[in-house]
């Protein structure tokens, strides 16, 4: 078999599936979508999707946006942002444990997501189980020590998370 494929490239009864590009196809191809693309990043059809899913978060289209939310999850099922998101509308829904499921995710996919650790504290102080809420307070503070300071607005994070020690205090008294 090996001697019939080196000198006919292929075997008796099985064929390629595709041939390889030439080598000025392939520069060719490379070639026009710098072209296309210009100086202009692109941006990938999930990071349009998702950007459209926040902005029906924030309009409070829930159904639509949990619609959205889980066709991503099915394209992308590690993606923090979309469990993220998916915790606050099941939160302004009043579906706390969907809403707890959803920021713990958030927070194994990216442990630096700081907004999942502050829900998941607010829960828990509700229902009075301060070492949850202890834990996870912990856990903010920690991941504000790993946020890149030039992509979110630091000070309103470390106001957030310093306010989460009030509320674990309050919380065991």
């Amino acid at each position: 078999l090996q001697l019939d494929w080196q000198k006919s490239r292929s075997i008796a009864g099985l064929s390629l599936r595709f041939d390889d590009p030439s080598r000025e196809d392939f520069v060719s191809e490379i070639l026009s979508r710098k072209r296309k693309g210009g100086d202009e990043p692109q941006i990938s059809e999930t990071d349009a999707k998702l950007a459209e899913a926040r902005e029906l978060v924030k309009k409070g289209r829930d159904d639509e946006a949990i619609v959205a939310l889980n066709g991503l999850l099915l394209r992308e099922p590690m993606n923090a942002e979309v469990y993220l998101l998916l915790g606050k509308v099941n939160m302004r829904r009043a579906e706390i444990d969907r809403a707890i499921s959803y920021f713990k995710t958030a927070t194994f996919w990216d442990n630096r997501t700081i907004e999942a650790y502050v829900a998941l504290v607010k829960i828990y102080v509700e229902r009075k189980e301060c070492q949850q809420a202890k834990t996870y307070a912990t856990q903010a503070n920690e991941a504000l020590a790993a946020v890149d300071r030039s992509k979110v607005d630091y000070d309103a994070l470390a106001g957030d998370v310093s306010s989460l020690q009030r509320l674990v205090d309050k919380c065991s008294i």
